[in-house]
């Protein structure tokens, strides 16, 4: 072959050497696009896992301010329960003692109580009314009253 022959040859597969390479630079700029758009996504993906990462946080102190309020009312049951407790074991004693105290005043009504007209027995009033009655200081005057 002629040396013309070989510079024909040779610039012929320079050409499909530089068409090659006109592809695989098309390829590259498809994949330099793609990986400009994957990294658009990435950062905006970025951003919105900052805004969850905000919400997250402000989710977890409207939590915490949650629970403390919670503790809070907790402890108001707690002291609530306890008082109602002291409360009912007020109530049963109460219970315990009122029949003895109204024992109690059914006697101190018999021994205030009035005596039958013109009586005088042990009570108060049937003293009173002895005293009213006796004659020796006032006559018969206000016996009864």
């Amino acid at each position: 072959m002629s040396i013309l022959g070989k510079v024909n040859q040779i610039n012929s597969t320079a050409g499909e050497i530089n068409t090659t390479v006109k592809d695989i630079g098309g390829s590259v700029d498809t994949i330099y696009t793609s990986v400009i758009e994957i990294n658009q996504k990435v950062k905006h993906i970025g951003s919105l896992g900052l805004n969850i990462r905000t919400s997250a946080n402000e989710i977890n102190g409207s939590a915490r301010s949650i629970l403390g309020s919670l503790s809070s009312v907790l402890t108001l049951v707690q002291h609530i329960d306890g008082t109602a407790d002291t409360i009912t074991g007020q109530a049963k004693t109460a219970l315990t003692v009122t029949p003895n105290i109204l024992t109690d005043f059914h006697g101190i009504r018999r021994n205030v109580g009035g005596a039958p007209p013109g009586g005088h027995d042990n009570s108060v009033t049937g003293h009173a009314n002895g005293i009213d009655c006796s004659t020796l200081l006032l006559g018969s005057q206000f016996c009864n009253k």
